[in-house]
């Protein structure tokens, strides 16, 4: 993969009422109206975020899906938990079906998009006519963004500060640090059942027992989590498996991380200026030794306090998950 030349903002929608329809795209999807002006209105997660964009164009003609006379220039597709139950609940909020295969339909404007299932990477998603908090009296349904200021940037992360609207309806200041590219955790599992783990001296918290884990930088997951297990360890593995996803320190930050298990677990036969990079990757990320350690020692370890880092114990849970050690 190259370098990364820019990073998707709105998929702008032309139509000839942008509050109408951002109004129905905001009940489908169950996201908030967050920027209006007279002429396009934006639903997104927050104020921050990129989402849909809906642009006023008075002669706006509705897009048609493909045939002979008309061809198709894009369309929408809605993940969905339970497409049979999505369909009508799209349909009471303006959408029509459309007669071009299953569970294809229009919205009020008519663009066309399709209701699809979930994939099994993503996560749930509240059922199709309830609500997705737990209804309190006078409160409002979500979290809204008034305005965001960056407080402060690197390459990494990016630390805000939100003037927002509470669920209660109150207002406040909310303090969110983005990590930039997804995290990385691989869980080792070599031919004689032990974990790979690796003593780091962490900046901010002093020494650490933990799986071998890094950011993205913008890289297919897959390999950056083979990166990070070279680097760290030495090691490459015949077989990966992703295993699960999570988010750290949900509360104050927005920072996804997805877990992989490798097995199959080999000595990278790169020769001695490979060693070295390892070394130095080693030296530079404060990492002081790797150990290898038995699975039921591993347990033990996390139950005595040994292993104190919390996507650490996320990790091995879940691979202890798809490993059916725990059911």
């Amino acid at each position: 993969m190259g370098r990364m030349i820019g990073r998707t903002h709105h998929v702008v929608i032309d139509c000839p009422d942008p509050a109408g329809l951002a109004a129905f795209y905001s009940e489908l999807l169950g996201l908030p109206a967050t920027r209006r002006s007279e002429d396009s209105v934006v639903v997104a997660e927050n104020g921050t975020t990129s989402g849909l964009a809906f642009q006023r164009a008075p002669d706006h003609l509705p897009p048609r899906l493909p045939d002979r006379a008309s061809p198709q220039q894009m369309h929408l597709d809605i993940m969905v938990d339970d497409v049979a139950l999505a369909g009508p609940r799209a349909v009471a909020l303006g959408a029509r079906r459309l007669e071009h295969g299953d569970d294809v339909y229009a919205d009020p404007a008519g663009h066309p998009f399709c209701l699809v299932p979930r994939p099994w990477w993503a996560p749930p998603i509240a059922p199709v006519g309830t609500p997705d908090v737990v209804p309190v009296a006078g409160a409002a349904r979500w979290w809204r963004t008034r305005s965001s200021r960056v407080a402060y940037e690197n390459p990494w992360i990016r630390v805000r500060e939100d003037e927002v609207t509470r669920p209660d309806g109150t207002s406040g200041v909310y303090g969110v640090m983005e990590v930039l590219s997804p995290a990385v955790f691989v869980v080792p599992i070599t031919d004689d059942d032990e974990v790979v783990l690796v003593e780091v001296e962490r900046y901010t918290t002093g020494p650490s027992l933990e799986v071998p884990a890094g950011g993205s930088d913008g890289e297919d997951l897959l390999l950056a989590a083979q990166r990070e297990l070279r680097e760290e360890t030495g090691l490459v593995a015949a077989s990966w498996q992703q295993i699960g996803r999570m988010f750290a320190l949900n509360g104050v930050c927005h920072a996804p991380e997805h877990v992989f298990v490798a097995r199959g677990l080999r000595a990278a036969d790169e020769g001695a200026r490979h060693a070295a990079a390892v070394a130095s990757e080693q030296a530079e990320e404060g990492i002081t030794a790797v150990r290898r350690v038995p699975w039921a020692e591993v347990i033990g370890l996390v139950r005595d306090g040994t292993i104190t880092d919390g996507e650490t114990v996320a990790a091995l849970m879940y691979a202890a998950l798809a490993l059916g050690r725990v059911t």
